[in-house]
């Protein structure tokens, strides 16, 4: 997987990741705000490094990690915007993997059947989640939209499927995770442990698969 892939991007990474996890039960607010982003930020310069990205996927990447940079930095604000303004940020970076997906896509119906169990799942966790949410119920399913919107196209995509894949259904649990550990258990260090596990993960494996589905093109049509 790291063929082409910038290996001090991707080392970097990975430090900054398990620095952030194994720190996560004994920090707050404002080291949560500088430590958080770093993976992220090391994802992005991956996506500058690597070898010959298009200007297409370089751009429209670009976006949907500065995106997910600006929603993580907001999600570790102690102020009352701070969880509609990172859902609003990671909506735009959702739509812009879509976008990354759609350049791919080829609809395959046997894949659907995981699109209906992710939309179960949901439909019931938001269903429990509903009284607790209050005023974040609309934007949540909003958010909720844009997600599954996400995953189907991902699930739809011929090139790197395994790692675009695996990396879209872990953001989807990431995001199931931390709605349970923000409305219901929101002291649960083990829980924000799984979140952030999670989301790490799912980011890596996006960036890194529309890298090397670059690095391997076959011939597509591009918007």
């Amino acid at each position: 997987m790291a063929d082409n892939l910038p290996r001090a991007s991707v080392t970097l990474f990975f430090i900054s990741m398990l620095a952030y996890l194994i720190l996560l039960p004994f920090i707050s607010y404002p080291v949560t705000t500088l430590l958080k982003p770093l993976p992220i930020v090391c994802l992005l310069g991956l996506t500058w490094t690597a070898m010959q990205p298009s200007v297409s996927l370089k751009r429209r990447l670009t976006a949907a990690i500065v995106s997910s940079l600006v929603g993580d930095l907001a999600l570790t604000l102690p102020v009352s915007p701070a969880l509609p303004v990172g859902m609003a940020c990671f909506i735009l970076a959702h739509c812009a993997y879509i976008s990354l997906f759609l350049q791919d896509f080829s609809f395959k119906a046997r894949r659907l059947v995981y699109f209906i169990i992710m939309l179960a799942i949901l439909g019931s966790g938001y269903t429990y989640l509903w009284s607790a949410m209050g005023d974040l119920a609309v934007p949540a399913l909003i958010y909720g939209i844009v997600l599954s919107a996400m995953v189907f196209t991902a699930l739809q995509v011929e090139q790197q499927a395994g790692l675009i894949i695996t990396g879209a259904c872990l953001f989807f649990i990431s995001d199931g995770v931390l709605g349970i550990n923000l409305f219901l258990m929101p002291h649960s260090n083990a829980l924000a442990l799984a979140v952030m596990t999670t989301y790490y993960s799912a980011q890596f494996l996006l960036v890194t698969g529309l890298l090397l589905r670059n690095n391997h093109p076959k011939p597509q049509w591009e918007p």
